[in-house]
Formats: structure tokens, C-alpha cells, sequence
């Protein structure tokens, strides 16, 4: 007697998709699973169309803000307070992507300004996205305790007003040790 039997293997399903796609100088698009489309350090000129539906803006000049945004963005999250007031803090839920942001100082005409700039946190689908916006300087051990695990980091670096590339690798061998 023979007898032939399948054997139904459960199959994972495909994982939900991320996509992050570089729109211009420091803009990325990121885009849910569920279609949010986010632009980071938006000033209009990159990652305007298709409109997304958040935008992240830093202080730094008009290559990471814009002053106009066009009103059909539903979130427009600056990275500081436009009143003064300190800090800024954002905790958004936007269907299935939680944004949240670390206020970090910004160089403003030679000086350092305190919370001109914010590290903003997107997760979405079991990631933790971080874009650090227009860092001007080091981060401590308060920052990465807010900032918590990052499983992609967005790094601003040209090795003139940030830092170069090797810098920032030798800065992540250390952390990592």
C-alpha cells in the first residue's frame, strides 16, 4: 500500500513594504505600507508631488523649510517652536506610521540656537526611521536615550557645515562598542 500525502507548510507573508526614496538635497519620501506619504525636510522644491500628506521642516535655511506650505498638507511638523517657547514636541499617529521628534540645537549666524532643530522618528511596520534633520552638533547620552532604537538613520553629512562620512562611521563603531 502507498500512500501519497501533501504536507501544507505555512508560508510567510510578504513583509509590509517601506519604501524611502531620496527626493533632493536633504528631502526623502517615505511612504507606509498604508500609503502615507511623509517628505523630510521639506521645502517645496523636492518631494512635493505626489502632495504628501506629512511634512518634517527644520530651521536651518530655505533649503529645509518653507514658510508656505501648501495648505492641502494635512501635517506640517516644524522641528522648533515657531513662537519661542522652547522645545517642540510632536506625538502623531497618522493611520499606520507614529512620528515623534528629539529637539536638537541648530547654527544660526555663527552661534548655536537652542532647539532650531528636530531628529524626527517615523515607525511604521516594525521600523524605526530616524531623518536627523540639519544637526549642527554631538549628540549625548540624553538624546540617544529619547531617540531610543533607530533601525534606519537619515545623516546629514558634507564634512563642511556637518559631519563627513568618516566621521560619522567612526562615530557609530564607537557607539556600537
Amino acid at each position: 500500500v502507498v500512500i501519497k500525502a501533501a504536507l501544507a507548510v505555512p508560508t510567510q507573508a510578504a513583509a509590509p513594504k517601506v519604501t524611502i526614496r531620496y527626493a533632493g538635497h536633504s528631502t526623502f519620501v517615505i511612504e507606509s505600507p498604508g500609503g502615507v506619504r511623509i517628505a523630510t525636510d521639506f521645502s517645496g522644491a523636492h518631494g512635493a508631488s505626489p502632495l504628501p500628506r506629512v511634512v518634517t521642516m527644520n530651521k536651518a535655511h530655505s533649503t529645509h523649510y518653507t514658510p508656505i506650505p501648501n495648505p492641502a498638507i494635512e501635517h506640517v511638523l516644524t522641528g522648533w517652536d515657531p513662537d519661542g517657547n522652547g522645545p517642540i514636541a510632536h506625538k502623531l499617529s497618522v493611520d499606520d506610521v507614529y512620528i515623534r521628534n528629539v529637539a536638537t540645537d541648530i547654527r544660526s549666524g555663527g552661534a548655536m540656537e537652542a532647539n532650531g532643530n528636530s531628529i524626527f522618528i517615523f515607525e511604521t511596520a516594525g521600523l524605526c526611521i530616524g531623518h536627523l534633520g540639519h544637526l549642527h552638533h554631538k549628540l549625548d547620552e540624553s538624546h540617544f536615550a529619547m531617540i531610543g532604537r533607530l533601525d534606519i538613520v537619515m545623516v546629514p553629512i558634507d564634512g563642511t557645515y556637518t559631519m563627513s562620512l568618516d566621521e560619522v562611521w567612526a562615530k557609530l563603531r564607537a557607539r556600537a562598542n
